[in-house]
């Protein structure tokens, strides 16, 4: 029974985590606090490097000392990063709250989906992972729902306190995180003496160079990231540059969080762990066909709605993919390094965005369209040369999963 407890307990520490009020008007707050649009990408850089440095000794850790140990710490590092930010007023302050966010990413990347898959592998349960990945990552939309509105509310005229609100609320979840943390109950990793010795980071290595098609997953995968990331970034400042009302920016991102913690929760009964990589496909396809419309738009209609009509077509699409890559890594991987596997997949995404952060903070200086048309050209590049053309796990070497 405490093992099924792992499900609940991992979907409301999630939930509570990505509460994060202050991220509906995250780039108002920090032009607000005097950073500008194209130092927001370099608070970025710094996030990455940090996730660098930071993101395979935490996965080694989190094989090696436990999931359970690795979460709580990841969580309390989340809870440090926004009391940073309530006492942030300069560029350096910010670097330094998201380096801790950073840390706090990586402690948790890769550790959070192998307490769930180690926890159905322990209760025998493997057949239903792809439907509880789909939950879990529903949970990071749950709390969205409704805080977006609260957070245009509370901090509708855009005022220093006001600001300062959202981070306390955004710090109180991250304290009932870790009290949610502190229940969660250590599943079995079947370690194995002549596995640990061959070197835990090596053997998941070895998956990569035994699995190319496995790098073209997670390189499709980071490209489209990016966009949907850079875009996200300083979203609030550009709709709201665009005449878009504030409350409107909320009520956009209740609606489409709604809408991916739907699809989200029904991954599984969709069918879509049948065929995953169509469905990978298709999401990416449309996600690359809204970024290239918002692109247009802001070259000739300049229609701040329609920007952000297409903004939440952007989060929906990109954002029902994500379970579905969680599935096809964990397939291919082992219990005993499954965090670490996972966390070699972000590692590209960490090297890969510190230059393309960097672009992203010239183009935005040069206007919106620039830096939606560099996204565009990201998602194009990952369509065009790193389409998912079947599940790696088929070309995985036998007995591989699990």
């Amino acid at each position: 029974m405490s093992l099924k407890r792992n499900f609940s307990l991992m979907f409301w520490l999630e939930a509570l985590t990505e509460v994060k009020m202050i991220n509906v008007v995250t780039a108002i707050f920090l032009v607000y606090r005097g950073i500008s649009v194209a130092q927001i990408f370099y608070t970025t850089i710094v996030f990455s490097v940090v996730t660098l440095l930071t993101e395979l000794p935490s996965s080694y850790l989190a094989d090696k000392w436990g999931r359970k140990k690795v979460i709580l710490l990841s969580l309390f590092f989340n809870l440090t990063n926004w009391i940073v930010f309530i006492f942030a007023h300069s560029l350096l302050a910010f670097c330094v709250g998201f380096a801790l966010m950073a840390v706090s990413d990586a402690l948790m990347s890769g550790t959070d989906e192998a307490m769930i898959y180690d926890t159905n592998k322990a209760l025998g349960d493997e057949k239903n992972s792809l439907t509880n990945l789909g939950k879990y990552f529903s949970a990071k939309r749950i709390f969205k729902i409704i805080t977006p509105l609260l957070a245009v509310l509370i901090a509708g005229s855009l005022r220093d306190e006001q600001f300062v609100t959202l981070l306390i609320i955004d710090s109180l979840a991250g304290i009932a995180a870790i009290i949610f943390g502190l229940f969660l109950t250590e599943p079995k990793h079947y370690l194995k003496i002549e596995k640990i010795e061959a070197g835990v980071f090596k053997d998941a290595v070895s998956i990569f160079k035994k699995n190319p098609e496995l790098l073209r997953v997670i390189t499709g995968k980071v490209l489209f990231f990016m966009a949907n990331f850079a875009i996200w970034r300083i979203s609030s400042e550009m709709f709201r540059n665009n005449g878009v009302a504030i409350i409107m920016i909320g009520v956009s991102n209740s609606f489409y969080s709604l809408v991916v913690f739907i699809i989200n929760r029904f991954t599984g009964k969709l069918g879509m762990g049948e065929k995953i990589y169509i469905w990978i496909n298709r999401f990416g396809d449309w996600t690359l066909g809204c970024i290239l419309l918002m692109a247009i738009n802001e070259v000739w209609w300049k229609s701040g709605y329609l920007g952000l009509g297409l903004f939440c077509g952007v989060v929906i699409f990109e954002s029902s993919r994500w379970p579905l890559f969680s599935e096809l890594f964990n397939r291919v991987s082992h219990s005993y390094n499954r965090a670490t596997v996972l966390s070699l997949s972000n590692l590209l995404k960490s090297i890969l965005e510190i230059p393309t952060m960097l672009l992203c903070a010239i183009f935005v200086g040069w206007g919106y369209q620039y830096l939606l048309f560099w996204c565009g050209g990201l998602a194009l590049t990952a369509t065009v040369f790193f389409r998912v053309k079947n599940n790696p796990e088929e070309k995985a070497i036998p007995n591989q999963a699990f």
